[in-house]
């Protein structure tokens, strides 16, 4: 018997790729295909440019088909936005003494949402943090037990719902039948590829610096803690040396991709950079350290390192956040020298570069670059596996009858207007 496929479409600020993977028992076994086109229309995770972004979704279609991939019939895609934000929600119900169902777990889920999501956002994922049975008891997994009540407390992704609409406008435009568990957030795929089950436990800050945004999650007793996204990625960097040098931004990225380095100890007092200023012919030359000291490293101490510490200082209420080590990836982390100059700046917690990590990822994609691609490729290939079973487990992302209600609402307002 064949295996399903599922095709996932990863929306970013610099590149929109469509991944097509075989599934099984909602674990991927392969990837099938994969595409990426230039995104256009796309600026720190937002849509600023509607027909510059269906034109991107149209050549990533094209350029699918004509490589032969196949597209599953319902597509998933991820997010990351920094307007997205999440809220942590408690739900109680009474179970009377009888052996605890997934119907109950779905309930008690229910019941933690709120009633009014955050101005302008629509609940898109959900995650059972912990169970609480009688008010004192806590545990994983709930499921075959007895208990007189069942409290969850439960861990909600919200995201921009103009962001949704028009990203589903353009996928429907285009044929891509999008999934009713869709979106699926970006920060959490990229976590799903990268950590090790041991790193969820303990306590690790995933840092996935894009192109334009920085996804930032804490997961700590196998579960989120904080999520937060950051409006500033790598080209920020690349921008600003762009800025300072005169030049354009293609040598900038050059340059920052294959010349600038973080580790100073490599860089000698005398050693000059070589560069193309954007008008004229001639070359100029600058010292290498002083693009370092005074361009790359201000803009990564104020625009990363500071927010996120602001903002894991400010949940954790002052106190030590259990942050056992971290994780980068995404494009950014790509930059030579990063994981050093992460730990120097966080006091000395480890570091490392993350990757895709599962033994099924051809050696091409594990890269930092594909950590979200394949991620979304095992959150949805779990969806798809719990949408086939008859109720039996936990509800792990996002399968609730809300969240089908706010599918058909988008669906219903795009048939309608558009």
């Amino acid at each position: 018997m064949p295996r399903d496929i599922i095709t996932v479409i990863d929306i970013g600020s610099s590149k929109i790729v469509g991944i097509t993977g075989e599934i099984d028992n909602g674990e991927v076994r392969s990837v099938v295909g994969i595409a990426e086109v230039p995104s256009e229309g796309v600026s720190k995770g937002e849509i600023d440019d509607f027909q510059e972004f269906l034109s991107s979704i149209s050549r990533l279609r094209l350029e699918m088909e004509e490589s032969k991939i196949r597209i599953s019939p319902n597509v998933f895609f991820g997010i990351s936005s920094w307007n997205m934000t999440y809220r942590i929600g408690r739900g109680i119900i009474r179970i009377d003494g009888k052996p605890i169902t997934s119907e109950h777990v779905e309930a008690a889920l229910d019941n933690a949402r709120p009633q009014e999501p955050p101005r302008n956002t629509m609940l898109i994922s959900v995650l059972p943090r912990i169970f609480i049975l009688d008010d004192y008891q806590k545990v994983k997994n709930p499921i075959g037990m007895t208990a007189q009540t069942l409290e969850v407390e439960a861990f909600m992704f919200f995201a921009p719902e103009t962001l949704l609409v028009n990203i589903m406008r353009a996928l429907n435009e285009l044929d891509f039948k999008v999934d009713k568990n869709s979106p699926l957030p970006n920060a959490l795929a990229s976590a799903s590829s990268t950590l090790r089950e041991d790193e969820k436990e303990s306590g690790t800050l995933l840092i996935d610096m894009g192109h334009g945004t920085t996804d930032v999650i804490l997961f700590f007793k196998g579960v989120p803690s904080l999520t937060f996204t950051l409006p500033v990625g790598s080209y920020n960097i690349t921008y600003d040396i762009s800025l300072e040098l005169k030049t354009t931004l293609e040598e900038a990225e050059r340059i920052k991709r294959t010349v600038v380095t973080l580790n100073l100890e490599e860089i000698s007092d005398d050693q000059v950079l070589t560069y193309q200023p954007r008008y004229g012919t001639e070359s100029r030359t600058v010292r290498l350290r002083n693009v370092v000291e005074d361009v790359v490293i201000p803009r990564l101490e104020r625009s990363v390192i500071s927010q996120i510490k602001k903002v894991v200082y400010k949940v954790f209420e002052g106190a030590i956040p259990p942050i056992g080590g971290i994780v980068l990836t995404g494009g950014g982390a790509l930059l030579r020298g990063m994981d050093r100059f992460f730990s120097k700046s966080f006091e000395g917690i480890p570091v490392r570069i993350g990757a895709p990590i599962d033994d099924w990822v051809p050696d091409d994609l594990r890269s930092p670059l594909y950590s979200a691609s394949i991620g979304l490729l095992k959150l949805g290939a779990g969806e798809i596996y719990k949408e086939s079973l008859e109720p039996s487990g936990i509800v792990v992302v996002g399968k609730t009858s809300r969240k089908r209600t706010l599918f058909q609402r988008i669906k219903r307002f795009i048939s309608e207007f558009f």
